[in-house]
């Protein structure tokens, strides 16, 4: 009996979410579950993205799709330098919206 690949991938990702919770059950023994939440993933959101981009990019890379993995490596450098410091998205925000709305 052969597994398909959406069962290996399906358990692939249930393997990750069952480590997920095993990693991060020491956040969560205080009784402010959201509040322990919310600052484990604010400071551990750069890795969570760097790990998705390379996991992504590699997989791109064995497949033969080197043009695909330099959008996402490019897209995914973007997204960490977003994620880094928010505040950045913000002050680009505020600079595109005043260079639109600039009386002339």
């Amino acid at each position: 009996m052969e597994i398909s690949k959406r069962g290996n991938t399906i358990r692939f990702i249930g393997m990750i979410l069952i480590a997920a919770i095993l990693l991060t059950n020491v956040v969560f023994a205080a009784t402010n579950y959201g509040e322990n939440a919310g600052t484990w993933l604010i400071q551990n959101i750069v890795w969570i993205a760097g790990i998705a981009v390379a996991i992504i990019a590699i997989k791109l890379f064995f497949s033969g799709n080197i043009i695909k993995m330099l959008i996402v490596l490019a897209v995914g450098g973007i997204v960490i330098f977003i994620v880094m410091d928010p505040m950045r998205l913000q002050t680009i925000g505020e600079t595109i919206w005043n260079e639109m709305t600039k009386a002339s």
